[in-house]
Order: C-alpha cells, then sequence, then structure tokens
C-alpha cells in the first residue's frame, strides 16, 4: 500500500447540505465525516454517566489493559506534534487548486479557507473547486475542473479516490502533482485499484499518513472507554461498511481487544448514504439502543450522527447509560460534549492546521523536495479538558502553529 489516503462524502440531499460535518456516503463518506460541522445541535441536556475509574485529565489507566494509552495523554498531548521548523523558499508564483469535499460543510470550508490563508503567504495563487458533497457528481467535476486549469498542483480535501479516479488519470497525465489530504488512495482497503495520488497528507507523529490517520480514529476511542469503564466497556458499536468507515472500524476493534473485560454487544451496520435524518442508520441504531439495556458505551465516528442525527438523544431517550463517544471536533460536536449528550468527542482535530499543512507540504512537492510530517493530530475532549470555552466553535489546538509556518516559510531556503 502506498502512503496516501483518506475520506469520506456523500450524497445527502438538501437537509443534509444544511446540517452536516461527519456526513459520510460512498463517495460521501468524506463529505459526512466532515459534513458534522454543519449539523444542528439536537440533545437534551442530561448527562450520560457511567461508573469510572479515573478522571478525564489525568492519572493512567486503571483497566489492566495493557499498551492503551491513559485518559492524561489522551487528553494531553493526544497525537499532536508540532509543525516543520524549516521549509523551502515560497514557491511564490504557482498555482495551487483545492478540491473541497463541499462548501456548505463547515469541515471542508475550514480548512480550504485556512490553505488560501496559507497560500496567500507563501505568494502562491489559490483556486477552488467545489466537490458540493458529490451531489450530481460533482466530486469528478470539480476535479476535472481544477485539472483542466492546468495548475501547478492540486490538493484534494476529503474525497473518495474512486469516485474522482477518471480525473487523477488525467492528472498523472498531465504531470500535475496531487496531494491527497483526508482522501484515502484508490489503493487503501477495501479498494484493490492502483494509487494515483502523487503524495499522502503526512499528519503527525503517530499518524504519517491517511490509513494510519483513520485507524487513529477508531483507537483514541476504544482507548477512551476502556480507560473510562475501568477495563469493562460493554460496546454498541456502529460499522460503516463504506468510504473511510472500515479503516475506523479496524483501529477501533483492534485495540478494544487489548480489554480483557470489554466486550462488543451489538454492531450497527451502516453505509454513508443511510445517514440521513430519520433514516435507516438512527432507526436501527435506537433499537440496539432498546435491546442492550446493560450496554455502557457506543462508538458513533461521526459528530454529524451524535448530534444532528440523533444518536446521543437516542441513548437519553432509552433511559441508557452508555456513554456516547466518537467524533472529530466539530462545534456540533464540542457543543454535544457541553450539554452532556456527548461523553467524549475522542478523534477534535484542527482544522486550520489541516489547511495550513496542506499548503506547506504542498510548497515542498512544486519544489521537489520531500513531503514531511505537519503535526496535525488529535486530543480526546471531555466537559473537562480542551473544551472551547465558547459554545457554537470547533476544538482548536493550543499549538501556535501559524505562527510556526510564518517563521519557517520566511527563513526558507
Amino acid at each position: 500500500m502506498t502512503g496516501r489516503r483518506h475520506t469520506e462524502e456523500r450524497d445527502m440531499g438538501t437537509r443534509m447540505l444544511r446540517t452536516a460535518r461527519i456526513g459520510l456516503t460512498t463517495a460521501g463518506v468524506t463529505a459526512a465525516l466532515a459534513m458534522a460541522g454543519c449539523g444542528s445541535d439536537d440533545e437534551d441536556t442530561t448527562s450520560n454517566s457511567t461508573p469510572t475509574t479515573s478522571s478525564d485529565a489525568s492519572g493512567g489507566s486503571a483497566s489492566g489493559a495493557s499498551g492503551v494509552t491513559s485518559l492524561a495523554d489522551l487528553t494531553g498531548k493526544g497525537t499532536e506534534g508540532t509543525p516543520p521548523t524549516s521549509s523551502p523558499a515560497p514557491a511564490k508564483g504557482k498555482t495551487v487548486w483545492w478540491v473541497s469535499c463541499g462548501a456548505v460543510a463547515p469541515d471542508c470550508a475550514a480548512p480550504a479557507a485556512a490553505a488560501k490563508e496559507a497560500a496567500g503567504k507563501l505568494g502562491i495563487t489559490f483556486k477552488v473547486a467545489d466537490g458540493n458533497l458529490n451531489q450530481a457528481g460533482k466530486y469528478l467535476t470539480a476535479t476535472r475542473e481544477a485539472v483542466a486549469a492546468k495548475p501547478d498542483g492540486i490538493i484534494v480535501h476529503a474525497l473518495d479516490c474512486i469516485a474522482i479516479k477518471p480525473a487523477l488519470e488525467e492528472a498523472k497525465k498531465a504531470n500535475i502533482p496531487v496531494l491527497g489530504v483526508e482522501t484515502p488512495d484508490c489503493d487503501t482497503p477495501p479498494n484493490t485499484q492502483a494509487p494515483l495520488l502523487t503524495e499522502d497528507m503526512k499528519y503527525a507523529p503517530e499518524i504519517p499518513d491517511t490509513e494510519a490517520y483513520f485507524k487513529s480514529w477508531g483507537k483514541g476511542a476504544a482507548e477512551y472507554l476502556i480507560n473510562k469503564t475501568g477495563g469493562k466497556a460493554q460496546v454498541i458499536l456502529n460499522e460503516g461498511t463504506d468510504s473511510v468507515f472500515p479503516l475506523m472500524n479496524q483501529g477501533f476493534t483492534e485495540t478494544l481487544k487489548k480489554c480483557s473485560g470489554c466486550k462488543i454487544v451489538d454492531t450497527v451496520k451502516f453505509t454513508a448514504a443511510e445517514q440521513i435524518p430519520n433514516g435507516p442508520w438512527i432507526q436501527r441504531f435506537r433499537t440496539a439502543v432498546t435491546k442492550n439495556p446493560t450496554a455502557t458505551a457506543t462508538f458513533i465516528p461521526s459528530d454529524y450522527a451524535m448530534t444532528a442525527l440523533g444518536g446521543g438523544k437516542a441513548v437519553q431517550e432509552a433511559g441508557s447509560k452508555a456513554l456516547v463517544v466518537g467524533g472529530s471536533g466539530s462545534a456540533a460536536g464540542m457543543d454535544g460534549v457541553r450539554s452532556g449528550a456527548v461523553a467524549a468527542d475522542t478523534f477534535a482535530h484542527d482544522v486550520a492546521w489541516m489547511g495550513y499543512g496542506a499548503m506547506d507540504n504542498m510548497n515542498r512537492m512544486l519544489q521537489g523536495d520531500p513531503t514531511v510530517v505537519e503535526g496535525v493530530g488529535a486530543k480526546v475532549v471531555t466537559k473537562d479538558a480542551n473544551l472551547p470555552a465558547k459554545p457554537g466553535t470547533p476544538y482548536q489546538s493550543k499549538v501556535d502553529f501559524k505562527a510556526a509556518y510564518e517563521k519557517a516559510w520566511a527563513a526558507g531556503k
């Protein structure tokens, strides 16, 4: 497998276009995860609770499971690294196109906006092609628009590689370098086709490529639950079957196996396209919660599903004490934690840092330099740790990455 990959998308309809950050469809898991940030907050204020053995912000694992990150580290350093301290000179005068998963979704729009800001500081002309959550096959149309412009480089963000394969082949033929950000390459399981991305985004030391990135998404959720339940998590697993979800599932289940007292008591399978308001996924999930009153936890990968689609609310309405965990740090996810409908947002990452890191790697690619690890990782957010002070705002890293990039670019030779 090559070192490049990631993300999701989906064709969910008009309502979804207004409400999502992690709505994820086949060609849509990407936008799906990204769509959760557009979701409205539809949760009660009653907190979910379950017996715990250590605090959220301090203390090690009391689960007895070996090789499991402690709560202190999950909420502390997490997997975040640091931005690079050196850089080639800015590729002034070059043109880069960013193919966005969808301007209507905050987690698609925010990285693009940050990348545009970074491009301005690098002296690079920046253009955006809007994939519009793959409505009417727009992922492919937008990528082809970027290729047709004959830019010096292209960044594809949170798209489905198979959906844009023809355009990537055209870019390769035209010798246009393509960087994949939160976009698994076409050879990433379960896909078995030839890789087409020139480079994969390098995120953080512990998650150096997109495959590791999405596995870490599930891993962090499992580690939190193992710690929080004292090694006795009885989990309802929401298992996506398309796009990046299999990687998340793998990260979660492989980690949970380290805990001898933990068990998956039920599995709710879904496709990205089934994660729509009052759709197949939420109906099946409500049934699973009712059927498993002794469950102590549930992993719901996206903020969108936990909040706008009512995952957290379904647990509360069933009178369940199960901890609801998952998500990626969108404003909806943060407010879900604030209200108590979400116990922990377990893969909160700074989407603006993602945009800056992508442009730093593209700047290197444009000059024939190797790409580097950008430091973009994730932390666990709870009511007691890393929660933004202001409601309605996404997770923001305390790392001053903008200043670090500006310093490296200014000193670039």
